[in-house]
C-alpha cells in the first residue's frame, strides 16, 4: 500500500470526471475512476459495493468525488444523501458537484458556488445557506 491518498471519482469516465481524476492523480492521489459500467449508483447496494471495492483496491479511501443527484429519482437522491452523510460521519472527505444547492449545502462543511466556470461565492455551507443572494438565485426564496 502506498503512502499517497486514495480517491474514488464517480462519473470518472466522463469529461468532467476524467479531468478531476487526472488532476487528483497529478496531485499524488491513487484514483479509482468509476463510470456507468461500475453499477447504477441510484441503487444503494451498488453504491455501497462501489465504495467498498474502491477502498479494497486502493487500500482505503480519503476522498470521494461524486455528482450525487444528477438524473436520479427523488427517492434515490434521498438514499444517496443518507449514504453520503454516513460516509461523512465516518470521517471521509467528500466533494460533491451538485445542481441541487440545498442538498449540497446540507451535506457539506464548505462550498464553492460556480457560475459560468468561475467561483462566484465561497464559504461555510451554513453561511451560504443563509446568504440572501444564494436564497434568491438558487433556492427560489426572495
Amino acid at each position: 500500500m502506498s503512502d499517497s491518498r486514495a480517491a474514488l471519482v464517480t462519473g470518472g469516465t466522463g469529461r468532467v470526471g476524467s479531468a478531476v481524476a487526472a488532476r487528483l492523480q497529478a496531485d499524488g492521489f491513487r484514483v479509482l475512476a468509476a463510470g456507468r459500467r461500475d453499477g447504477d449508483l441510484a441503487d444503494p447496494g451498488a453504491a455501497r459495493a462501489l465504495v467498498e471495492r474502491a477502498a479494497a483496491e486502493l487500500g482505503g479511501l480519503d476522498l470521494v468525488v461524486h455528482a450525487a443527484a444528477e438524473g436520479f429519482a427523488p427517492k434515490a437522491v434521498a438514499e444517496l444523501y443518507r449514504n453520503l452523510s454516513q460516509l461523512k460521519s465516518a470521517g471521509l472527505t467528500i466533494i460533491v458537484t451538485e445542481q441541487q444547492v440545498r442538498l449540497a449545502l446540507s451535506l457539506t462543511d464548505r462550498a464553492y458556488v460556480l457560475e459560468q466556470g468561475s467561483i462566484r461565492l465561497s464559504g461555510r455551507s451554513a453561511d451560504l445557506l443563509g446568504d440572501p443572494s444564494i436564497k434568491k438565485a438558487y433556492l427560489g426564496v426572495a
